[in-house]
C-alpha cells in the first residue's frame, strides 16, 4: 500500500485540446493501479512529492495536397458568394466564413509533472507542456473567374512547435474506504504557451495550430477507483470550459471519460520489490466547435474513443517507468478534418 499511494503525478492533456489534431490525455496515478490517460481517486501522503516526464505521439490520417484543394472547390461551388472577386486584392482577407481547411502529420508532446501531498486527501500539481506539429498544411481560399473557380493552392507552413499551456490542479479524496475511493478534481490553464507562431509567407497560424491558446480555461472533474484485489478498477470524467483566447478564439469546451483496468503481476522481476502492472484502457475525448471572431468554424470539435493498452514497471517504491498505446475505434468529427489513427505514450515518474 506504500507504493501504491506514493506517486500522483497530473497527465492533463497537452494543453488540454481534443479535437482531432491535439493531443489528448488526463490524470493518472502511475503506481500499481496506474493508468496512463484515466485519473485514479487516490491522493499522495502529506508532505510526499512526486516529478515525472512523459512523451506522447499521436498519428493522424492526413490529407495529401490534392485531397485538400478538392475540398476547397467543394466549399467554394456550395458557398459561391464567400469567395468572390473582392477578395483578389493583396491587401484583402478571404471571408471568415470559408471553411478551415488544414492537414497535419503527427503531433509529438513532451510533459514535465510535478505533485505534491498537502494533507493525505489533498494533493496539487502543474504540468509545464511542449508541443510539436509535423507538416502543417493548409488549403489557401481562391476566386471565381469567369464562372470557374481559381483555387491558390495549399500553403505549406511546415512545423508548429513550442511551450504549450501550463496546468494547474488539486485533487480532494472525499471518500475512502477499504476497497473503494472517490475524489473531486479541480484545476485551471493558464495561458503560457506560445500563440505567434507562422507559416507560409510569416503568415500567422491560427490559434488550433499554435502550442498555447491564450486562453484562461477551467477544468474539474471526478474519479472513481474499486479494488478487487487482483484488479483494480478506475473511471473518470473530466470538462474543460474554454474561453476566448488568442485572436479572438475559443477553441470549444472538452469532454472526457475513462474506464481503465489494471493487474499487478509478479512474474519475471529483478528484485523482491519490482513488479509489473498491465492496464487496458478505454479514452473519450468530445469537444465543441470551435468559434472564432464569433463565428463557428464547422470543420473543428467531435468525439473520439480510444481503446489503449499498457504496461508498466515498478522499480521499488520511488520510481516506475510505463509504455501505452491507443487505437482509435471511434472517430466522429465534424466536417473535414484528419482523422486520428493511433498513439504512444512513455512515462518516467520519481517520487520523494
Amino acid at each position: 500500500m506504500i507504493l501504491y499511494r506514493l506517486l500522483l503525478l497530473a497527465l492533463f492533456s497537452i494543453s488540454t485540446k481534443v479535437a482531432a489534431d491535439h493531443l489528448s490525455g488526463g490524470i493518472g496515478l502511475p503506481t500499481s493501479a496506474a493508468p496512463f490517460w484515466t485519473a485514479t481517486a487516490q491522493t499522495m501522503p502529506a508532505g510526499q512529492m512526486s516529478f515525472g516526464l512523459s512523451v506522447e505521439y499521436q498519428k493522424l490520417r492526413p490529407f495529401s495536397d490534392q485531397k485538400l484543394q478538392a475540398l476547397r472547390q467543394a466549399d467554394a461551388l456550395a458557398n459561391p458568394q464567400l469567395y468572390q472577386e473582392e477578395h483578389n486584392d493583396e491587401h484583402a482577407h478571404a471571408d471568415p466564413r470559408q471553411a478551415d481547411l488544414h492537414s497535419v502529420d503527427y503531433l509529438l508532446g513532451g510533459n514535465f509533472r510535478f505533485a505534491y501531498g498537502v494533507t493525505d486527501d489533498l494533493s496539487v500539481g502543474l504540468n509545464l507542456p511542449f508541443v510539436h506539429r509535423n507538416n502543417v498544411r493548409e488549403a489557401e481560399g481562391g476566386v471565381f473567374d469567369h464562372g470557374e473557380f481559381d483555387s491558390e493552392g495549399v500553403a505549406d507552413h511546415g512545423n508548429s512547435e513550442g511551450i504549450g499551456d501550463m496546468s494547474f490542479w488539486g485533487q480532494y479524496r472525499f471518500y475512502d474506504d477499504s476497497i473503494s475511493n472517490a475524489s473531486l478534481i479541480l484545476g485551471f490553464k493558464a495561458p503560457t504557451g506560445e500563440t505567434t507562431n507562422t507559416g507560409y509567407e510569416d503568415e500567422r497560424l491560427e490559434t488550433h495550430l499554435q502550442p498555447g491558446s491564450g486562453s484562461w480555461d477551467g477544468m474539474f472533474g471526478l474519479a472513481y477507483g474499486y479494488d478487487l484485489g487482483t484488479v483494480m478498477l478506475n473511471t473518470s470524467v473530466l470538462y474543460t470550459l474554454a474561453t476566448e483566447g488568442s485572436q479572438a478564439t475559443t477553441l470549444g469546451d472538452g469532454f472526457n471519460y475513462n474506464f481503465a483496468v489494471s493487474m499487478p503481476v509478479h512474474a519475471i522481476k529483478p528484485c523482491s520489490a519490482c513488479y509489473w502492472n498491465l492496464v487496458m484502457e478505454l479514452n473519450g475525448d468530445w469537444r465543441d466547435s470551435e468559434e472564432r471572431r464569433g463565428i463557428t468554424i464547422g470543420n473543428s470539435g467531435g468525439h473520439t474513443v480510444y481503446l489503449s493498452p499498457g504496461i508498466r514497471f515498478i522499480g521499488g517504491e520511488n520510481w516506475n517507468i510505463g509504455v501505452a498505446g491507443g487505437y482509435a475505434v471511434i472517430h466522429d468529427l465534424n466536417g473535414d478534418q484528419s482523422e486520428p489513427d493511433y498513439r504512444f505514450m512513455g512515462t518516467m515518474n520519481m517520487g520523494l
